[in-house]
């Protein structure tokens, strides 16, 4: 008697599982980025074999940020960059930044007073500096991002991984910049790392406005020219010669429609 019980039970529960396994099995996210191992040292990880990793995090940033200023960093090979960012709030920006004009002019009246003038320009830049910064943002012309910058590089052996380490902290160090290994801490670098957008390491964000925000964007790589055509100038960043050849059909160019943007006085009248 008991086996005639159990037999349809278990026949309705083997349909429902075959029903499951069609929408289960499917590969997810988590499944396409997890490594065959993970072993975590002091300066690195060890992920499987010929797999090794090792995360840093960007401390010091060069006091101006152009376009492009990470494009160097991918001639290295089998790095990621994560940029992870939080917009800040108007208001507590706009506070914070009339605390500090109201600081820094109070230390400019008491040099003045003493007659110390060795500090005065220093203080009259910063005062111009975030009063400018304050009147953009209360105007809505600008905002205010944390931002954090974290870099893993990959690589087969130890030996690599050293001598690609000391490449990135060269290239850091010619641009005024400083980063730093995540000793102790390599896994929580590699879990914000990947695309997850899932921090696990503070205290290292940055503030950037939105034109040092936008320098971040890794969009000044590639040349937007053909390859031969009429010369139209060169590129601003790499300096390359820009040509477009109108004829050249699609998929390069579906139509001969061009757009020119400029300031006033930059000849684009000339260009068309």
């Amino acid at each position: 008697m008991l086996e005639e019980k159990a037999t349809p039970f278990k026949k309705k529960l083997f349909k429902s599982k075959e029903t499951n396994n069609l929408f289960c099995n499917l590969p997810s996210l988590i499944s396409l980025i997890i490594p065959d191992t993970l072993e975590e040292k002091k300066d690195k990880i060890y992920l499987g074999a010929n797999r090794y990793t090792r995360n840093f995090i960007v401390t010091v940033y060069p006091n101006e940020i152009f376009l492009g200023w990470l494009d160097d960093l991918f001639s290295i090979g089998n790095i990621n960059i994560s940029i992870l960012s939080e917009t800040a709030y108007n208001g507590d920006i706009i506070r914070e930044l009339t605390k500090k004009v109201t600081t820094l002019q109070s230390e400019y009246i008491i040099y003045e007073n003493r007659g110390d003038i060795y500090h005065l320009p220093e203080l009259e830049t910063m005062i111009k500096d975030y009063e400018e910064m304050r009147r953009l943002i209360q105007t809505q012309n600008d905002k205010l991002f944390y931002v954090t910058i974290l870099i893993a590089l990959h690589c087969k052996n130890e030996k690599e991984l050293n001598d690609k380490t000391e490449i990135l902290e060269s290239e850091f160090s010619k641009k005024t910049a400083q980063l730093r290994q995540l000793s102790f801490r390599q896994l929580d670098g590699f879990k914000s790392i990947i695309p997850l957008n899932n921090l696990k390491v503070f205290g290292y964000e940055k503030n950037l406005t939105s034109s040092g925000f936008s320098a971040l964007f890794p969009i000044s790589a590639p040349d937007l020219s053909h390859t031969r055509g009429v010369y139209l100038g060169s590129n601003l960043f790499t300096g390359s010669p820009v040509y477009l050849n109108s004829f050249i059909g699609p998929p390069m160019l579906n139509n001969q429609h061009i757009s020119i943007f400029g300031i006033p006085g930059s000849r684009k009248i000339s260009c068309y």
